[in-house]
């Protein structure tokens, strides 16, 4: 996150100390190249805004799925807790039901 804000700083410093340089050079930077400079800055700060809009967006949909993955897998969880107590009862009963009738049960 921080590299972009670095990068954009870094950019527009460069861009502006090549305008005063010029400025050594043969004059000062007119009106039209510290405009031209701002846009540059201004079009690097416009696609890295862009860029983290992509990544909210995208970061809100996988936040969306998986919310959606773990209410699903909990419910799958607690159908197998309910199916597991009713397989030990019916399990349960049925050997019991077979003792009665027909004496002890051997393994």
């Amino acid at each position: 996150m921080m590299s972009w804000n670095l990068k954009t700083v870094v950019g527009s410093t460069a861009v502006l100390m090549a305008a005063f340089a010029c400025a050594g050079c043969s004059s000062t930077p007119t009106l039209g190249d510290m405009m031209s400079s701002h846009g540059k800055v201004a079009d690097g700060l416009g696609d890295d805004w862009s860029r983290g809009q992509a990544m909210v967006k995208k970061g809100t949909k996988l936040k969306t799925e998986s919310e959606k993955l773990i209410a699903k897998g909990q419910s799958k969880e607690e159908e197998a807790e309910r199916l597991l107590a009713e397989g030990q009862q019916l399990q349960q009963a049925t050997q019991v039901a077979f003792k009665q009738q027909f004496g002890t049960l051997q393994q």
